[in-house]
């Protein structure tokens, strides 16, 4: 069948054209107007291959509908069907073209976008031709446009990866239906899979290395060896561990000092009220005594608690040998341990700087976990101590002169 109307396609050309010149954007980096002339250009090389001519209502159909998706894009990108659609129906209105073909031109350019399995002619010559503008030869050229262009109008960010998968995927799914297509497109098609499955899994290999890297980075005290020089790291370890130990010194002295008052005053006040009169002959005075007796006696009982030596065992009976290096530079954590672990665990741990300054680190800060309890509870039985001394102290005040 001949075209119905003469030089539809060039007025179909012309008005394209002169809405891209209108309402272009730079933004459009792939659906541009050089991507529709060369599709309609594929159309027709298609075409004559499979029989229809210039003239042939099925090229012109075909044109016709991939003039218009071409401008779909331009007008609203989040929905360029409805409308090209629109655009398309209001052209042929004009046009007077002949409403069975105008039918067609819709229905072709529906089948076009929702990448249905096309049927008629049409439906062919503008799949194969689209299919083909991007998948063959232009292929690697072409596909960082689609995805900046979708970056930069919709605001979609992909990864690298991300991105190449998805076009392997729409490669992968891509068949061409005309004799034209399966013998010139179909080998270049496959030859791009195979080039872009190789480029995926190099980039995905690249980003596992990058991702194994960066987590190798994150490793505590990797590398810190050749960054740091090892006197240095010696002097540091060697004077936190010495502030450490003196303010644990400072600590016990101040609570063997504590208990001592308080064991002495306590014996003098149960001596008191054992073997004087004194609550007897002045009752008022056992509330002091009473209130001095329990304060002396908590103080006492919490310079104790934090004067008496604290074991941590991180590592339980028959832990696993990998866990337990980590934690081997305090007795506590390898008493459990039998020689030979012990040994396996402290070779193992010689060998790897990152888990000698992680042991050092570790047990420096359970060490400082330690003398936090000790101070608190340091603090408390001081606070006590004096509360007690200064209630008691005020009520016999109040009972000698009332």
């Amino acid at each position: 069948m001949t075209s119905s109307l003469p030089n539809i396609i060039k007025k179909t050309e012309g008005f394209v054209l002169g809405l891209f010149n209108e309402k272009g954007s730079s933004q459009l980096l792939f659906h541009d107007y050089r991507r529709a002339s060369e599709i309609a250009t594929l159309i027709q090389d298609i075409g004559n291959f499979s029989g229809y001519n210039e003239f042939s209502t099925e090229t012109e159909v075909a044109k016709i509908s991939s003039w218009f998706l071409a401008c779909g894009k331009l007008l609203n990108y989040g929905a360029p069907l409805e409308s090209a659609k629109e655009q398309a129906s209001a052209f042929l209105l004009q046009e007077n073209y002949p409403n069975e073909l105008a039918t067609k031109v819709i229905r072709c350019m529906t089948k076009a976008s929702q990448a249905d399995t096309p049927t008629t002619p049409e439906d062919q010559l503008l799949h194969d031709a689209q299919l083909a503008y991007w998948s063959t030869s232009n292929n690697m050229r072409l596909a960082p446009l689609m995805r900046l262009e979708e970056e930069l109008i919709l605001g979609r960010k992909y990864g690298i990866l991300e991105w190449e998968e998805k076009h392997l995927d729409m490669l992968l799914k891509s068949k061409f239906f005309t004799p034209y297509g399966q013998m010139l497109f179909t080998p270049i098609l496959n030859q791009n899979i195979i080039d872009q499955k190789k480029r995926t899994d190099n980039i995905a290999l690249k980003s596992k290395v990058k991702k194994d890297r960066e987590h190798q980075l994150l490793r505590k005290y990797q590398g810190i060896e050749p960054k740091i020089p090892q006197r240095g790291a010696q002097t540091f370890f060697r004077a936190v561990y010495q502030n450490h130990i003196q303010l644990s010194a400072i600590a016990d002295n101040k609570a063997n000092m504590m208990t001592g008052i308080n064991t002495i005053l306590v014996s003098v006040v149960i001596s008191i009220i054992t073997y004087s009169t004194i609550i007897y002959d002045v009752p008022r005075t056992t509330m002091p005594l009473a209130i001095f007796l329990l304060t002396a006696l908590v103080s006492l009982i919490f310079s104790v608690a934090s004067a008496s030596p604290r074991v941590t065992k991180k590592n339980k009976k028959g832990a696993n040998i990998m866990d337990a290096r980590k934690n081997i530079a305090f007795f506590g954590n390898f008493s459990n341990m039998s020689l030979e672990e012990f040994e396996e665990a402290m070779d193992a741990m010689l060998r790897n700087d990152e888990l000698v300054y992680g042991n050092m680190s570790r047990d420096l800060y359970y060490l400082g976990k330690t003398l936090d309890k000790k101070y608190k509870l340091l603090r408390l039985s001081y606070h006590i101590f004096l509360g007690g001394f200064i209630i008691s102290v005020l009520l016999f005040s109040y009972i000698a002169f009332s």
